[in-house]
Order: C-alpha cells, then structure tokens, then sequence
C-alpha cells in the first residue's frame, strides 16, 4: 500500500509542475503579443503624423510657388561696360601733355657727390696690453731641505736670489729622502708659478705643484729634492 501511495503522490507532482511551465509559457507568449501590438500601434501613430505634415508643408511651398510671377524669377540684367577703341585712345593719349619725372636725376646726382665725400678713417683698435710680470721680490718664500743631503737648501737659495727672488727662510723638511723637488704655492699667488719654475729648470726642476693653505705664513714652499 505505501509504493501505491508514493506512486500516485509521484505522478500528481509530475502534473502539477507541467501545469505550471505551461501556465508559464502561455503568459509570456501573451505579454510578448501585448508588447509586439502597442509598438505597431506607435509606429502607425508616427507615420501618420510624418505623412500629414509632409502633405501640409508641399501645401505650403506649392500656394507659395504659385503666387510669385514668371518676370520676378526672372534675373536681372548685368550692365556691359563700354570698351575705349584705339582711336579713341590715341586721341586722348595726343591731347595730354607729357610730364617728365626730374626726381632721379637729382637723386643719381646727389648719390654721386655723396660718393666723392672723403669718409674719415676707422679709427685702430687698440690691442690688449697683457699684464706685467709679478715682482718675484714680493713673494714670501720659504725653502726647506727634503732630499737629505746637506747644503741643498742653501745652494737653491743662492739660485733663486739671483734670479730676484728673497727669501724668507730656510730650513728642513719633516721627510729627507724626497726624490723630486716640490712647489707648494697659495692659489692666489699661481703667477708665480712659471717663474719659480723657469728659476729651477736646469738644476731642480719642479716636479709637482700642491696648494698651499691659505692661513699659511709664507706664500711659497720649495722642497728641494734629491733632483
């Protein structure tokens, strides 16, 4: 008795769901009708409205058209103007006088007495005078023997006076086996530079410049080295 029950309980749920899906079904199909039939029912509405005034506007410009008269739409006429033949302008031509223009030959004779005007000289540009050369007497120098050897110092310093140099000083260095000699000098004093160069040329030359501190007593250090 109960598969029965289950059975029938089975297939009435079968017939109700299809009743629904075509209860469903039949009332899209007809909100679909409903819908198709209101937008025709426009689309007539606006053709009407567009044929009437189509109809009303070719009233309009037809009684307009045949109001106006064949001579109004006619164009007006273009006047021609008169073209002068050569006889009558040869005749016009012979009556004026001739008038001659004296303007450019005053100008051309004014132009050549310009040109015979003796312009002055440019006058020379003077060339740079270059600076003279620094007093090496003013230059505070200082030499101290780096190379180890005794009496260095003192045989530069018999060079470098002979040359105009003074020396301040004179003494050893922290170091005594320099290879080279070395030039300390203050940045402002970079004047000096050839000069106690060109001094030491062919005895000890200056191998290498440094840059003396500014809070320096002297202006100018030599190193003399070994060579």
């Amino acid at each position: 008795m109960i598969k029965w029950h289950n059975k029938i309980y089975s297939i009435v749920s079968m017939v109700i769901l299809v009743a629904i899906v075509i209860s469903a079904f039949l009332v899209v199909r007809f909100l679909v009708r409903v819908i198709n039939n209101s937008f025709m029912v426009d689309q007539q509405v606006i053709a009407k409205q567009m044929i009437s005034f189509n109809r009303s506007a070719w009233e309009q410009v037809k009684a307009r058209l045949s109001g106006q008269t064949i001579s109004t739409l006619q164009p007006a006429p273009v006047p021609i103007p008169e073209i002068p033949t050569n006889e009558s302008a040869t005749n016009t031509n012979t009556n004026q006088p001739v008038v001659t223009d004296s303007k450019p030959a005053q100008v051309q004779s004014e132009s050549n007495q310009n040109s015979n005007v003796n312009l002055p000289a440019p006058e020379p540009v003077p060339s740079p005078v270059p600076p003279p050369p620094p007093d090496p007497r003013s230059l505070k120098l200082k030499l101290l023997n780096a190379s180890g050897i005794k009496g260095r110092a003192a045989e530069v310093k018999t060079i470098l006076e002979a040359k105009g140099f003074v020396t301040q000083s004179i003494g050893n260095a922290t170091i005594n086996n320099a290879p080279v000699t070395i030039l300390q000098l203050k940045a402002d004093k970079e004047a000096y530079s050839q000069l106690l160069k060109n001094a030491l040329a062919s005895t000890y030359p200056i191998a290498r410049q440094e840059t003396l501190p500014a809070n320096s007593d002297v202006e100018a250090v030599v190193l003399v080295g070994r060579k």
